[in-house]
Parts: structure tokens; C-alpha cells; sequence
């Protein structure tokens, strides 16, 4: 019954036709009826000649009032109606009967423009240069964030130096803790793990000398003088540096650095100053301790 009702009504739809004549310069194409892929195929042959040779006007006028079905296959230009017409005239205008046949027809101009071409294409030294100018920028002002950084923490320094009461002791010990003590395990398992492979090669290449007495002089001196401090440093930087980086992006996250600041406070002082000066004390206590255990150097 489905099929039934829609032939009944494809049969009642008028057959697809154009007119086409010249007004002066204006070529009006008057489109009338269905103009779907299935309806004009009858039209093909017509269509082809037309557009191999149409005539030359100022305008090309496109009146769909009588166009009662229209798709992309039959919408002027691009269709096989109006791209060779429209190509050929200054102008064109369109005047559909319904607003939806005015938007396919502006769809389908839109996709059947051609594409921009370059002045040339760009060669391979050209992208290498200008990746390069533009990491070099990227780093310029990533230089610059980090100087603007370093001057205010450096600022805010200095007004708790003025008046100590701004600086906030509590959160300062918290974080000495949570950088220096809570570090303890990861330093410990890093000095183990590595300790164990200097001792086996030191020991290994030792024997062929008849040294490897000295195996455990040489994991005791390396590890005082050079390795503690170079562990200080990655876990001040691997560890508790990224830990306070995502503390402070989720709190900047969760707008609670813009309320520090509706409330008057310095987000700085509170949250950064602390951090900053107990990294510091635990690299010099790591440092200062290495040091002194392991001698002079020379």
C-alpha cells in the first residue's frame, strides 16, 4: 500500500521542464516542476546540449516558483541546469518559491566552489625555517612567563621579609614534610637500586686490578658525594616539584585561587612562597648533608 500511494503521488507531481530565453543581456531559465534524480533523467540528453553551449547574457535569472521537488541533483548551480549558464553570465539570482529550496541551493553553491590555490606551494626549507621561528618565539615567551614568575615570588619574598607575620609557617612544615620525610621510601628504594648496580660493575672491574676490596669505598664515597645530591634534585623535581604542580591546577581548576583572591588574599603567599621555600631548605639540607658526610672533594 506504501509503494502504492507513493507512485500515486509521484504520478500527480508535474513532470520536470525548463524554459529558456533571453530578455536583452538576461537569460531567464524558468525550472517547473519535479526536479529530483529519479524525474530528470528523461531530460539528460536536453540538458547536456544546453549546457554545451549556452548563450552569452549579462544575468542568468534561475525561477523556481513552479518547482514542486527539488534535491541536490537538480539544484542550480551545479546542477545540469545552471552550472554552464551561470559560468558564462556576470551574475546570477535565484528565485525559489520555498525557503528550504533556497538553503539547498546556497548548500550546494557552497560545496561547489573550487578550493583556493596558494601562490606557490611552500618548500621544505621554508616549513623548517618557520617551525624553527616559531619554537624560538614559543621559547621567548615561555622565557618571559617564567621571569615575570620568578620576580613576583621574589617580590612576595620580600614583603614577608618586611613583615613576617605574612609568611604562613604551618603550611611551610607541612610541605618540608610532605618533600623532605614523606621522600624518604622513594630515596631509599632509588639508593638501593642503584647502589646494587654500581657494586656489582665497581666490583667487576676492580677484581682485575685486584681492588675489589674497595668496592664498598667506592658505592659509600660515590653515593655521599655525587649520587645524594643528584637523587636530592630528581626527587625535588620529579617528585614533590609535579606534586604541587597538579595541587595548584586543581585548585585553580575549582575557581578556589579566585576566591584567595575575592577574599583579599595573596594566592602567592599562601600557596606558592611556602612550596618554594620548603623545596629549598630540603636541596640544601640534602646537599649540605651529602657533603659533609662524604669529605672535601678535592
Amino acid at each position: 500500500m506504501e509503494e502504492e500511494k507513493r507512485a500515486a503521488r509521484h504520478g500527480e507531481e508535474t513532470a520536470a521542464s525548463y524554459n529558456a530565453s533571453m530578455d536583452g543581456l538576461i537569460l531567464r531559465i524558468t525550472i517547473v516542476g519535479n526536479w529530483s534524480v529519479a524525474a530528470i533523467l528523461n531530460l539528460d540528453a536536453g540538458l547536456r546540449a544546453f549546457a554545451a553551449a549556452p548563450p552569452e547574457a549579462r544575468m542568468a535569472v534561475f525561477d523556481l516558483a513552479g518547482v514542486t521537488r527539488l534535491d541536490t541533483a537538480g539544484a542550480p548551480p551545479p546542477g545540469p541546469t545552471g552550472a554552464a549558464p551561470a559560468s558564462r553570465a556576470h551574475s546570477t539570482r535565484f528565485r525559489p518559491a520555498r525557503e528550504e529550496f533556497a538553503l539547498l541551493i546556497e548548500k550546494v553553491r557552497q560545496g561547489a566552489q573550487p578550493e583556493e590555490k596558494t601562490a606557490g606551494e611552500i618548500t621544505l626549507y621554508d616549513q623548517i625555517a618557520g617551525r624553527i621561528g616559531a619554537a624560538i618565539v614559543a621559547t621567548g615567551h615561555e622565557a618571559v612567563a617564567v621571569l615575570g614568575f620568578f620576580g613576583a615570588v621574589v617580590g612576595a619574598l620580600g614583603r614577608c621579609l618586611r613583615q613576617p607575620k605574612r609568611l604562613r609557617f604551618t603550611p611551610l612544615v607541612h610541605h618540608m614534610e610532605k618533600a623532605g620525610f614523606d621522600a624518604l621510601p622513594l630515596v631509599c628504594l632509588l639508593t638501593f637500586l642503584i647502589g646494587a648496580v654500581i657494586a656489582q660493575q665497581g666490583a667487576t672491574q676492580l677484581s682485575r686490578f685486584g681492588a675489589d676490596v674497595f668496592t664498598v669505598n667506592l658505592v659509600a664515597i660515590v653515593f655521599l658525594r655525587e649520587v645524594g645530591i643528584l637523587l636530592t634534585a630528581i626527587i625535588v623535581a620529579g617528585r614533590s616539584g609535579s606534586a604541587f604542580t597538579a595541587e595548584i591546577g586543581s585548585m585553580k581548576m575549582r575557581e578556589e585561587i579566585d576566591a584567595m583572591r575575592t577574599l583579599g588574599l595573596d594566592p602567592l603567599e599562601m600557596l606558592v612562597l611556602p612550596r618554594v621555600l620548603a623545596l629549598r631548605s630540603e636541596e640544601r639540607r640534602g646537599g649540605k648533608g651529602g657533603r659533609s658526610r662524604g669529605g672535601a672533594e678535592p
